[in-house]
């Protein structure tokens, strides 16, 4: 049998039917069947490891290397992240059959990517806006202050100092 569906019988009936038109009798048969489908492999196989990696990458993404606040190795964690997205998206595209919608799994996993490669992309800038201000000089916008975790005092006794 297969074991990724349950397969039961709930009603099953004999009758006889007479046909007026050309006086012929024959017997039907009406079976009410129910199936259910075991998503255990799945979950399993594919949605909780994608679920873990997307975690792990996320917090990695925009976790701190360095007791200084610098991102390093970022972009290659982004990249190693969709790329296991990727190869998980090709493998419930093989093994899921094929149909006129996508199915939720494949939907979870396409926002999974958009989300890492919004974050990835995020960090990407937030790292390039740490370059400009430690090493061009330049004073970010208020607004940035708290998204870049920035201490425009530690930044104004930095510049002074660098004067002197």
């Amino acid at each position: 049998g297969n074991s990724e569906w349950e397969v039961g019988v709930e009603n099953a009936s004999l009758s006889l039917q007479i046909d007026n038109d050309v006086k012929f009798t024959y017997r039907s048969a009406c079976f009410q069947v129910t199936m259910k489908r075991h998503s255990e492999w799945y979950v399993w196989t594919l949605l909780v490891p994608t679920f873990i990696v997307s975690v792990i990458a996320i917090f990695g993404i925009f976790a701190p290397t360095n007791h200084y606040g610098a991102r390093h190795e970022k972009t290659s964690l982004t990249l190693t992240t969709l790329f296991s997205a990727a190869v998980m998206l090709r493998t419930v595209s093989s093994t899921m059959p094929h149909a006129t919608k996508i199915p939720v799994l494949g939907d979870f996993l396409f926002t999974e990517i958009v989300i890492i490669s919004s974050a990835g992309l995020a960090s990407m800038g937030i790292h390039r806006v740490h370059y400009y201000t430690l090493c061009k000089k330049w004073k970010p916008p208020r607004c940035l202050d708290k998204v870049l975790q920035y201490d425009r005092v530690q930044w104004s006794a930095k510049m002074l100092e660098e004067r002197e």
